[in-house]
């Protein structure tokens, strides 16, 4: 009975963390943040003309946060008029929904600026109050304040924003 009850509350602690830090967060980089608490996450970045975006599943264990991209593929579905055969290829989705498309909206998609993409510059963040630290390879924590563009120098952070 006592191992029943200590795995419901480590079960309920495991959880209540997740949702604690889903939610919707900001860098002042043009870059969006969305973790759900089902353990996915949405992902944007837009600067001028041109976006990106991607989608996945994340992961947290003691503040850490491990980020982790799925794509999303189209199918386009050729036809062969001389010898009356079909095929099929996967291409990378202009849109968060899987669907047939044809060649011509493909290569119509592949005029627009806004893409899907499978590397983020980062997968591995920390949390710690309302921000989301970016990990670097050695295992620190990025305190480092960034200049893009002709802006001032601005923390590399997420914060988190009011849903």
């Amino acid at each position: 009975m006592f191992v029943l009850i200590a795995i419901f509350f480590v079960a309920e602690k495991a959880l209540d963390a997740q949702s604690s830090i889903s939610g919707t967060y900001r860098s002042y980089f043009g870059e969006k943040l969305e973790l759900r608490s089902d353990s996915t996450f949405s992902y944007s970045r837009s600067h001028d003309l041109a976006s990106q975006w991607a989608t996945g599943i994340w992961h947290e264990e003691n503040g850490f946060i491990e980020l982790k991209v799925v794509p999303i593929f189209d199918t386009i579905r050729i036809s062969g008029s001389q010898t009356n055969s079909i095929k099929d290829s996967l291409v990378m989705s202009d849109n968060q929904q899987s669907s047939l498309i044809s060649l011509e909206d493909h290569t119509a998609s592949l005029l627009t600026s806004r893409h899907q993409t499978l590397e983020i510059n980062f997968s591995n963040l920390f949390t710690k109050g309302d921000r989301l630290f970016h990990v670097k390879k050695n295992g620190h924590l990025s305190r480092k304040r960034v200049r893009r563009f002709l802006s001032r120098k601005r923390p590399s952070y997420f914060f988190r924003v009011k849903d």
